[in-house]
């Protein structure tokens, strides 16, 4: 009878274990984004892609117009002292939420950075896509994390340069925004 009860209790247990931990290996892993190569397009997810290092620095952000209705944002690296990165960007985690309406981009052992929050939105003032902007460093993991609140939802696809890619401009992150028309985007 003890061991009955044992036996139904641990089932009971484990099935229920189950179903908590079961949403969670629903969801999607990470698209990996290789040097050089652009990811695929995405309306919600998230990418990552970049190298670990001991530090790295952000040297600045620019913006650029794409053909059509989309935007570039472009991250540009240096290492630990403020000097352009010659090889790949650091560790970057870029997520899209599920209205691609908030970018949040996580820059892993960026602990120095040129830019502040406020020369950030004096950057996106002109933008036709970003309506905010939110910069945070983080010093106990040595982390910088930009959040973005878009405008319009948007279509994200991330790509890196180095030096031998960019005109000797040191290593970048490229993020393509684009404007997604949502009735040819809507399911029948």
């Amino acid at each position: 009878m003890k061991n009955t009860k044992f036996v139904v209790g641990y089932v009971l247990v484990a099935g229920l274990s189950f179903l908590v931990a079961h949403p969670s290996f629903a969801l999607p892993a990470p698209l990996r984004v290789r040097p050089g190569k652009v990811s695929q397009p995405i309306q919600s997810g998230v990418l990552v892609g970049g190298q670990s290092g001991a530090e790295f620095s952000l040297l600045g952000i620019q913006t650029e117009s794409l053909k059509g209705s989309g935007e570039r944002l472009v991250l540009l690296y240096g290492d630990r002292y403020g000097n352009s990165l010659k090889n790949e960007p650091g560790f970057y985690h870029v997520s899209l939420d599920r209205n691609a309406r908030r970018l949040v981009i996580d820059l892993a052992q960026v602990s120095r950075t040129a830019v502040d929050p406020m020369k950030l939105s004096r950057i996106l003032a002109a933008s036709q896509l970003v309506s905010s902007s939110e910069m945070t460093m983080d010093p106990s993991d040595g982390s910088t994390n930009i959040t973005l609140v878009l405008k319009e939802p948007a279509r994200l696809k991330v790509t890196t340069a180095d030096d031998s890619q960019s005109a000797n401009q040191g290593a970048k992150v490229l993020i393509d925004l684009e404007r997604v028309n949502l009735t040819k985007s809507m399911k029948p």
